[in-house]
């Protein structure tokens, strides 16, 4: 056998070792699944969405989770941010409250900064919104940022607004900005 054919089987083995010790872990993938489906539902039931995607950071144990949505209805600044509010508070009590979960995590208690979350609007007729209405709501490193589709272009978002989760989180619950 030659040499470039030793180095294959070489290559061909780690990676196997590699993908069997660092790969994927089908009860982790199950739980994952399973927390996927119960937000899903929850918001669908809410919000009436439909998930369009699904992943995470979790070569090794679980960093991030991630999930988009979208939702038919023309919202507000105040309405987007109560779905994501919602959105998050779903997903994070999903997470935290299955200890099966649990060995797998990065860390415990997941956070909204363990989260990417977004929500993208369309109107009733399946157009795609334009300002002022919000297209799309996003949640990434514990900051949550609202876009709308410019009026000239469809194509073109511009950013409404930005505040961290914990402001989001108080105007939520209170109704106000402090």
């Amino acid at each position: 056998m030659s040499l470039n054919g030793l180095l294959a089987i070489l290559t061909l083995s780690l990676f196997a070792v590699f993908c069997n010790v660092h790969g994927s872990d089908a009860n982790r993938d199950k739980l994952i699944k399973e927390v996927f489906n119960s937000v899903d539902q929850q918001m669908h039931e809410q919000y009436q969405s439909k998930c369009f995607a699904t992943g995470g950071a979790m070569m090794t144990d679980i960093k991030t989770l991630e999930m988009s949505l979208w939702v038919q209805d023309a919202v507000t600044i105040d309405e987007a941010r109560d779905i994501m509010v919602t959105f998050t508070e779903l997903f994070l009590e999903a997470v935290n409250e299955n200890s099966d979960l649990r060995p797998y995590l990065a860390n415990f208690p997941f956070q909204p900064d363990n989260l990417g979350l977004m929500v993208a609007f369309l109107n009733e007729d399946c157009s795609k919104t334009v300002e002022p209405e919000v297209s799309s709501v996003i949640l990434a490193n514990g900051t949550i940022y609202y876009a709308a589709n410019a009026l000239e272009s469809i194509f073109v978002s511009n950013d409404l607004q930005t505040e961290t989760y914990d402001e989001a989180l108080l105007i939520f619950k209170t109704g106000r900005k402090e």
